[in-house]
């Protein structure tokens, strides 16, 4: 058993972890994004309820009024996906806001130029949900 055994040895379980995104999602080499959701609904509107969370991660319950907020940010592992929940009034609706795709990644737009952080920015109306692009909201999700 020479040093060849042992670099392969180290060579398949350095791919099993990249695989299971283990090295990755903990040291966070890859690109890292950030989720925004805002209640956009008109003044005086009663608030907004969102439960968000991906297969690793629940973000939690959140009760946003008018102009609130909800943040957070992650790294990829070549399969994150992040699904919410909304409750407003008595409409209710569930769907990705982040899925680990070619879409996803084209329509997050870059936060600082020049850093490795991409922003998916989404905006709840009373006609829809918007993921903005390039400082307008232009995906509807409705």
């Amino acid at each position: 058993m020479g040093s060849n055994y042992l670099e392969k040895t180290l060579f398949s379980i350095l791919c099993i972890s990249l695989i299971h995104g283990n090295i990755f999602a903990s040291a966070c080499f890859l690109l890292k994004y950030h989720i925004c959701i805002v209640n956009n609904l008109t003044n005086n509107s009663n608030p907004l309820t969102v439960h968000c969370q991906s297969k690793d991660n629940d973000i939690g319950y959140h009760t946003l009024r008018v102009n609130e907020e909800i943040q957070w940010h992650f790294c990829t592992n070549f399969r994150t996906l992040f699904f919410c929940h909304f409750w407003w009034n008595n409409k209710q609706a569930v769907f990705y806001v982040f899925k680990d795709n070619v879409s996803f990644r084209i329509l997050c737009q870059t936060s600082i130029p020049g850093e490795a952080r991409q922003t998916c920015h989404w905006a709840v109306k009373e006609d829809g949900f918007y993921l903005a692009f390039l400082d307008a909201f232009l995906y509807r999700k409705s």
